[in-house]
């Protein structure tokens, strides 16, 4: 839920296109920055932010609060105004001891993230002073609001956690944003990059800031399919066509990526399939047969008598087919691109004022891993031989001591080889990743932004993939899903 107060505003469209309604404006670019690996364009380029003038009073002084300066801060120290702490989770440590409702923070880079649950209700992080030793006074130079920049190495800068309902904390003068994203391990969905995660019910304020999100995280490359395995087949009887298996299907690209009430979530590709095996070989020839004898049978002696025998026939084996080859593993699913949101609020209600709220780019979705290779048929074989005894004949004259005897042994030859098997199909290739979207703010169900015209959201361009990611400065998600 958004709602607006009157006023004049310059605005960031989409696409780096500027639409000046206000005109007095200052003007922000990324290479303001105080660190080059800071700022929400991950691609290296510069982005222009035309932003209206902020309200700053150079009479402000600090009053009783906890006293923090990147400059000359020690951990330890008491946090006073001489005496400052080093870090911004330490002052606000110290605010909640002491029970006091201000942490103020001179002007520098505080390389951190922070978490700000119930305990901290109350308490305001105000950044913008120049302090020293003697003295802390507001600085109210045009570019006040980047004088004080938390950039944090996570991907989310800074994170609202609130459990119990009325609990009031806000921020001023200064730049929460986060470095741009370590690259994605291969198979891994793109890690969202977020400058303010608002959880529970708190209320929330922040005043003359800027929220600066980094680009997405891109997914992680796909893994390509694994070969198919080697065979460990030598020939086969059970034979058939010989034909090659047929590529299955790529895998189907991503939806696009979505929220539900825990937050953002990529969407990946599906997994490539299974290349299917290939066909066993044509069958081989049947072997020669050959008549044998089996036994030898009858009597020789005087008077005349035989040498017979029992025949039966032999045959050679049966040529072997070759073995159809082994398909490839399916290529593994591409992998959806991180989100770049400057705020996310899924809950509670957040008022902004005078504040820049940007997000960079979405992460890019990864193309599905390709297929792996399938393996070739192995090679048919010929069949065995055999060999048979196939004449008698007589030994020695007739008479009681002649004998019969077999001849020699005669070959079979076995079948001719049959086919070689046919190759297996390689695997189908992954689906490619989803882009990740880039949004000013997002709520969720019941979570509010008021936001006052003197603001100004931008989104970057959304991720490239099987589905481009959106970009708009704002979205409200339903509960049940719609926006």
């Amino acid at each position: 839920m958004i709602a607006r107060t009157p006023a004049l505003f310059c605005a960031l469209m989409a696409g780096c296109a500027l639409i000046p309604v206000l005109p007095s404006c200052s003007s922000y670019s990324s290479d303001d920055e105080p660190s080059a690996d800071a700022g929400p364009d991950a691609e290296g380029g510069s982005l222009s932010i035309v932003e209206p003038p902020a309200p700053c009073d150079p009479s402000e002084v600090p009053g009783d609060g906890v006293f923090v300066s990147v400059v000359f801060g020690l951990s330890g120290a008491p946090g006073t105004a001489s005496l400052p702490l080093s870090t911004v989770s330490d002052g606000l440590e110290l605010a909640v001891a002491r029970g006091v409702a201000r942490v103020y923070l001179d002007e520098g880079t505080y390389a951190e993230s922070l978490t700000l649950t119930e305990r901290h209700a109350g308490i305001l992080v105000s950044g913008g002073w120049k302090g020293s030793k003697t003295s802390w006074r507001r600085d109210c130079e045009d570019d006040f609001r980047a004088r004080t920049t938390l950039e944090s190495p996570a991907p989310v800068a800074v994170t609202i956690d609130v459990a119990s309902s009325g609990a009031t904390m806000g921020f001023e003068a200064m730049t929460i944003t986060n470095r741009n994203l370590a690259p994605t391990p291969s198979d891994v969905s793109g890690t969202s990059s977020i400058a303010m995660l608002v959880r529970g019910s708190a209320s929330l304020r922040i005043s003359r800031a800027r929220l600066l999100a980094a680009k997405g995280a891109h997914g992680g490359a796909a893994t390509a399919g694994t070969p198919g395995a080697t065979l460990a087949c030598d020939g086969v009887t059970g034979c058939a066509s010989g034909a090659d298996g047929a590529k299955g299907n790529d895998g189907d690209g991503a939806a696009p990526a979505f929220f539900d009430p825990t937050g953002f979530h990529p969407s990946d590709g599906a997994g490539g399939q299974a290349g299917p095996p290939g066909a066993n070989g044509t069958p081989g020839a049947n072997g020669a047969e050959k008549s044998c004898i089996r036994e030898v049978s009858g009597e020789c002696n005087t008077g005349g008598g035989f040498c017979g025998g029992l025949n039966e026939n032999r045959q050679g084996a049966k040529g072997e087919c070759g073995c159809g080859g082994a398909g490839g593993a399916g290529g593994k699913a591409g992998r959806g691109g991180g989100a770049s949101i400057a705020l996310l609020a899924l809950d509670g209600t957040v008022t902004i004022e005078h504040t820049t709220l940007f997000a960079g780019g979405g992460g890019n979705g990864s193309v599905g891993g390709k297929g792996g290779d399938g393996t070739g048929g192995s090679a048919p074989k010929a069949g065995a031989p055999t060999s048979c005894l196939t004449t008698i004949s007589q030994s020695g004259p007739t008479g009681p001591a002649c004998t019969c005897v077999l001849g020699n042994d005669q070959p079979a030859p076995g079948g001719a080889a049959g086919g070689p098997g046919g190759a297996g199909a390689p695997g189908s290739k992954g689906g490619d990743g989803a882009g990740g979207p880039s949004y000013g703010w997002v709520t969720l169900g019941n979570a509010r932004v008021v936001i006052d015209d003197a603001s100004v959201l931008n989104a970057g361009p959304g991720g490239a993939g099987s589905v481009q990611g959106a970009s708009a400065p704002s979205l409200v998600v339903a509960l049940d899903g719609g926006t």
